[in-house]
């Protein structure tokens, strides 16, 4: 019996200390510089792919205000995730969101003497907007292009929900911005 109670007391250290030791040994494949963690803000486009019937939201929204943060969420596979909110210019309140499985890969443009030549990379990302009661709604996958500074969406790329624009890194003071420019722009028809 003290054998059992034993394997399973290793199990546990092994299971708890597997992520930081799995850091430690292999890393990640994207340096510090390019690491995606941290605040992104931006004014975007929806232009479809929303489902109309969420309760509590008043669709269909051309335009709108999104911030969230990301922290390494599995280090060897570069996943990210994070929450936020976004802002639906024409609402009085902006809804939370979540952002899972945010994944940021090379995009192989041509082979040249038999090796890869990249041209850019691509992110897909997981958007869970939260209805009132805070529990998850349909994921929405999302792509676009990415670099350190920015990430285009682009509606004809074969994500669920069609957003068009640019965010980049910010903060809240820009957030609050783009939000408080929505609340008193006319809303787009």
């Amino acid at each position: 019996m003290r054998w059992v109670i034993g394997v399973v007391v290793l199990g546990v250290i092994c299971w708890l200390g597997w992520a930081p030791l799995r850091a430690l040994l292999f890393g990640g494949r994207i340096s510090y510089a390019n690491s995606p963690k941290g605040q992104w803000v931006g004014e975007i486009e929806i232009t479809g792919g929303y489902n109309a019937n969420m309760p509590g939201y008043t669709w269909p929204h051309k335009k709108a205000a999104i911030a969230f943060t990301l922290s390494v969420e599995d280090r060897f596979v570069d996943r990210y995730g994070g929450s936020g909110e976004l802002f639906l210019q024409g609402e009085a309140n902006a809804h939370p969101i979540r952002i899972g499985s945010f994944d940021v890969s090379p995009v192989v443009q041509d082979m040249q003497n038999g090796k890869p030549v990249y041209n850019g990379q691509r992110v897909k990302m997981v958007l869970h907007i939260l209805n009132p009661s805070n529990s998850a709604d349909d994921p929405y996958e999302i792509k676009g292009q990415y670099t350190p500074d920015g990430i285009i969406f682009d509606p004809d790329d074969s994500g669920d929900l069609k957003l068009q624009g640019k965010i980049q890194r910010g903060n809240n003071q820009t957030y609050n911005q783009i939000r408080q420019h929505l609340m008193t722009a006319a809303p787009n028809p």
